[in-house]
């Protein structure tokens, strides 16, 4: 992010004074914001849960347990956000939503599959170009690194093209 477009609109100071007040207004006002995150969650807990958050409690009751995880997943993606970027990946605030929308962003919205899904047992095919290959494995790391996706069992993976357009080859 190019931060000194941002920097020469708001004043007309010297640029290394201007650069680094502005830095530190930005650091001060993200911190505000997660401790303002912070404190609006634990308001709401404790009104939803009627909970003195002892988490011996918490982790008993299987509902308490899942809003205090995903609050808690909410608010470390917080502090490691930038003033710029979710650094640490997003996640909607779900106690921010209507009662009747909360646990669906809590826990996210189900798939509409009509059928089961396929089963290919053939991993994709290594990319050859080098360049491609780097890109690509720097996509994967960024979303990895996000917590959006994790390593685990994979029961289906992607079609790989061998010859042709139309000619893919699967493990059925």
């Amino acid at each position: 992010m190019p931060i000194h477009f941002w920097n020469s609109r708001v004043l007309l100071s010297p640029a290394s004074a201007r650069d680094h007040l502005l830095t530190c207004l930005r650091k001060v006002a993200l911190q505000w914001w997660v401790h303002h995150t912070t404190r609006c969650f634990l308001q709401w807990f404790r009104k939803e849960h009627a909970s003195s958050l002892s988490l011996g409690i918490i982790l008993a009751d299987p509902s308490q347990k899942r809003d205090w995880e995903a609050g808690r997943d909410c608010i470390r993606r917080c502090t490691q956000a930038s003033w710029w970027d979710w650094d640490g990946g997003s996640r909607p605030f779900f106690w921010r939503w209507s009662s009747e929308y909360k646990r669906q962003i809590r826990d996210g919205i189900d798939l509409w599959v009509i059928d089961q899904f396929p089963r290919y047992h053939l991993p994709q095919c290594p990319e050859k170009d080098p360049a491609v290959h780097a890109a690509i494995t720097t996509k994967l790391e960024k979303v990895r690194r996000r917590g959006y996706i994790t390593p685990g069992r994979v029961s289906s993976f992607i079609l790989c093209r061998t010859q042709g357009p139309n000619r893919y080859k699967n493990g059925l």
